[in-house]
This record gives structure tokens, sequence and C-alpha cells, in this order.
């Protein structure tokens, strides 16, 4: 954290340093609430409704304090951040965790900080050090652990591979986020990141939702309030912040510390442990 703050200015290093924190927070309870969400509702549907609550807070936050005025330069921009940073990061991630348990889904998501080094020399000009390289390694190896780990990845092979096709979803967007971060304030990136993908979503969740609304649980139904509110509106809001401030290169690994965090949300509220895809096999000669 603190070679992250060096690289931003002296005065802004502490907001950093807060913002990197809530992110990581927030996204580190999706897992479990995507978990819970998925008890009443379709994958689609939770990206949806997710999003809804997500677009009302942005709509309150807009009305409040204002956003920048769009660009027609600045739409394709926009279009691509709402698709791959929301649209088809949800809808992987939410298919792949019906099979993986949040976890291993939390673990393979934060794959996303690969993609986005690997991202940021061709596409931001950003000068990768060797030990970023290093984190990209410790990634690779962490992902391979799960995979090698366990014998059907929680059940199946396929939900992983969706949720590593939503990590490197993410990994586009947050490479694309520092693009757009130099366009205009991080509030109005999120804002209308949301919103477009919204309306994105809506073709892949409204069938049968009404359906669904009228019997889903209030566990589900609190779950995916929070999911609006925090992983899907506040962490854009904070990590935008950072982006803003601060090397994607540089900032992204810092999201190789949301699985540990997740676990120990599961833990109590979905009653779930570290499964064998989550600890190295005592065979290869490393204890658990």
């Amino acid at each position: 954290m603190r070679s992250i703050v060096s690289s931003a200015p002296r005065q802004a290093g502490g907001g950093i340093c807060v913002a990197a924190l809530l992110a990581i927070a927030c996204w580190a309870y999706a897992p479990t609430g995507i978990r819970i969400a998925l008890l009443s509702y379709t994958p689609s549907q939770v990206a949806l409704l997710r999003l809804v609550v997500a677009s009302l807070m942005f709509f309150g936050v807009a009305s409040a304090k204002g956003v920048a005025r769009v660009r027609a330069g600045d739409l394709g921009w926009i279009a691509s951040l709402a698709w791959f940073g929301v649209a088809a990061h949800h809808l992987a991630l939410n298919q792949g965790q019906q099979w993986v348990s949040a976890g291993a889904a939390s673990c393979l998501a934060q794959t996303a900080p690969i993609f986005t080094v690997l991202l940021a020399r061709p596409v931001l000009g950003e000068v990768v050090s060797p030990r970023h390289w290093g984190c990209v390694l410790l990634g690779l190896g962490g992902a391979g652990v799960i995979i090698g780990g366990a014998s059907e990845l929680s059940a199946s092979w396929f939900g992983g591979a969706l949720v590593l096709l939503a990590a490197s979803s993410w990994g586009v967007y947050f490479t694309l986020q520092r693009r757009a971060a130099w366009r205009m304030d991080a509030v109005s990136v999120s804002c209308y990141t949301i919103w477009a993908g919204t309306l994105m979503l809506i073709p892949f969740g409204w069938q049968g939702l009404g359906g669904r609304l009228a019997h889903a649980s209030t566990s589900s139904d609190l779950a995916i309030v929070a999911l609006g509110i925090f992983p899907s509106a506040v962490a854009y809001v904070a990590w935008s912040h950072v982006l803003r401030h601060v090397e994607a290169s540089r900032a992204s690994p810092l999201l190789f510390a949301i699985p540990p965090v997740a676990m120990l949300i599961a833990l109590p509220v979905l009653h779930e442990t570290p499964g064998p895809e989550l600890l190295p096999k005592r065979r290869r000669g490393t204890s658990a």
C-alpha cells in the first residue's frame, strides 16, 4: 500500500488508501451476496437487479452533485466500460457462481489484475516493473493451485472457466477505466458506466422477473440491495478515484487482497470453509 501511495501526490495519499480499502471491502462481499441472491433469482436477474439498485443510487448522486457532460468522443469509452466492467463481467461471474463456492470464485475473479498488467503496456504505455510482473506470476500460480488442487473445482470446471472469463473482462475494464479517468471525474465515469451497463443487461434479465420478484425470499432481496449499494456503486466510485491518481499496473495488485476478505465474510454467513480447491495438496510437499 505504501508504494501505491508514493506514486500519487502526497496530499492525496490518505484518500487513495481509504478509497482502495473501501473498494476491497465492498467487492469482497460480492461472492457471498451473489450466492444468497441466486437462491431466488437467475444469474442474469441478479446482475440486472443489483445494477438497477446501483443506477438509482447514481441518479441520486448525479442530482445532488452533477456529472460531467458526455462528449461524442466519450460514447465509445462509456460503451466499452459498461460492457466489460458491468454487463459481461456480471453475467459470467453470476453464471459461474452457480457451481463455484464464494471463496473459490473470489480467488479466481481476482486474477483480473493479471490481465490489467498485461494490457498496461500496449494500451496505456505504462512501464511494468519486475515486481509487478512478480505479482502476475503469483496470481497465475494461485489460480493454478485452485484449479489443480480440486478434482472438480467445486463441482464444475465450466463454472471456474466462467469466473475466469469474468476476471478477464474486469481486467479489460480496469485498463480502459484508467484511460477514461483522464477524461472526466470518478463519479461521472461510474455513473455513465453503471447506467449504460444496466441498459445492456435488460435483454438478459427481464424475462420471468416479475414472478421471481413475487416469490423471492427476504434474504435474497436484501442481498440484491446490498450488492447494488456496495460492490456495484460504492466500490466503483472508490476504485475510479484510485485509478485517477495511480497507474493501473501499480494499483491492480491491491485487488489480490479481496479473496481472503471474501472468505472471512463467507465463513459466518454461508458457513463456507476453504475447501480442497483453495489449499495445496499435502502430497505436493506443502502443508495446508
